[in-house]
């Protein structure tokens, strides 16, 4: 199963393909998009970007419309992820595999998009302990 795209996502949203043709075809060029029009496009693509394309997620958002839960379930995703990377692992080897499964989004921020092992934090427990006791 693969995320959404934004045409899916206003599917889910209960948009016509007919409709979302049409606007394809205003975007292509053809025609004039109406400001009206624009603006609400423009803000059901931000509702995508916040919401993303993971069907769970984006199936509650358009039964509820309440961001508040779209995060509770992004972050529940997320954690299952954590626990799952690393259920294979033994020992301090699950550790390290959670370091380097967390240290992928700050990876892909910089402009070298090459993962670096060296770059993983050494011992993330004692960051996490750190933080906590104010060390």
């Amino acid at each position: 199963m693969y995320p959404l795209d934004f045409e899916e996502f206003l599917w889910a949203e209960k948009y016509s393909t007919e409709t979302i043709a049409g606007l394809k075809k205003n975007y292509d060029g053809v025609q004039k998009v109406d400001p009206f029009i624009n603006s609400k496009l423009e803000e059901l693509f931000r509702e995508y970007i916040v919401v993303g394309g993971m069907p769970e997620v984006v199936a509650h958002f358009c039964a509820n419309h309440d961001f508040n839960e779209v995060l509770k379930i992004q972050e529940s995703i997320l954690e299952n992820y954590r626990f799952d990377i690393s259920k294979h692992a033994k020992g301090a080897e699950k550790q390290k595999v959670r370091a380097c499964y967390d240290a992928i989004p700050k990876q892909l921020a910089k402009e070298l998009k090459k993962f670096q092992y060296s770059t993983v934090e050494k011992n993330p427990l004692q960051r996490n302990t750190a933080a906590v006791f104010g060390g």
